[in-house]
């Protein structure tokens, strides 16, 4: 049996991810119900369980932990504070000692005038850049900020996400709101989510986001930057394991105040949540997941 780890950054995230994990009009017919939810909770919630836990039969059984990187920080900390993020993360996936990881979250995609909302972006390379040093209220410093953090995950596993997949995937995507794009599902290992770290002001996205992005064209690597968010890179730091970023795009870059509104959110995350159901489905049917 293989063992998975899903990590979604905040409670109004994991909610309507599960919801749409656990919903027998909108999962993968085969798809089982969790064996453990723990799920809605209040949006102070703190806890150190986890939201859900799946059991999946088939070629590469599997089982699967949902966790809210949220549920586990200190109350008194800022729920956007990179540092403590990092402080509790890797207690959690050590005792979990997944085989893969799963980074989920929502995320700008960095383009200021052609909507990918609604879009869902899969792809397994960070970067991470200090938005913020010495931020009283987040000061996460690492020797990986401004680097390329390449891929440890098998192009075997990209393989079994064809595009014939994806097409099937998407088929219960729901719009979102504001400036939606087209339904889809964007593959490819090589692509990098950028992270804009240690900003717990959500009016300093404006500049950091650029910021961090003229950062990440710096190293001139050639690779495609889907997704600019914050949680990311935290998390893959936080497991030697295998680790695939799920960003769930819901704004074009700056636009965070005008268009990640909560039914945004919400409908974004609820679009991961197909993905990931759709995709535990896929690699437990496969004879060689490739990790």
């Amino acid at each position: 049996m293989k063992n998975i780890s899903i990590v979604v950054n905040k409670n109004w995230e994991v909610e309507p991810a599960l919801n749409a994990m656990a919903s027998s009009a909108i999962r993968p017919s085969n798809f089982p119900f969790p064996t453990w939810l723990n799920s809605p909770k209040d949006g102070n919630n703190r806890m150190h369980s986890p939201r859900a836990v799946y059991q999946l039969s088939g070629a590469t059984p599997l089982q699967v932990t949902v966790w809210c990187l949220q549920d586990l920080m200190n109350p008194l900390k800022s729920s956007s504070s990179s540092e403590e993020k990092f402080r509790v993360l890797p207690y959690v996936l050590a005792g979990d000692n997944p085989d893969m990881v799963f980074a989920v979250g929502t995320a700008a995609y960095p383009d200021k005038i052609n909507s990918y909302n609604g879009k869902v972006m899969i792809g397994s390379q960070f970067f991470m850049h200090n938005g913020h040093p010495n931020n009283p209220d987040s000061n996460f410093r690492s020797d990986q900020f401004d680097k390329l953090i390449t891929s440890n995950v098998t192009a075997d596993f990209f393989t079994l996400l064809s595009l014939g997949w994806c097409a099937t995937s998407i088929m219960n995507f729901l719009p979102v709101p504001n400036e939606p794009g087209a339904p889809e599902i964007s593959v490819n290992q090589n692509y990098v989510s950028v992270g804009d770290l240690n900003i717990t002001d959500y009016t300093e996205y404006p500049t950091a986001d650029p910021a961090a992005l003229a950062a990440f064209d710096v190293l001139q690597s050639g690779f495609i930057t889907p997704s600019l968010e914050t949680t990311h890179g935290i998390i893959r730091l936080s497991s030697s394991a295998p680790t695939i970023f799920i960003s769930a795009i819901v704004n074009r870059l700056t636009m965070l105040s005008k268009e990640a509104t909560p039914a945004q959110d919400y409908i974004g995350a609820f679009n991961a949540g197909i993905t990931i159901a759709n995709l535990l489905f896929l690699i437990s049917q496969s004879n060689n997941p490739g990790f």
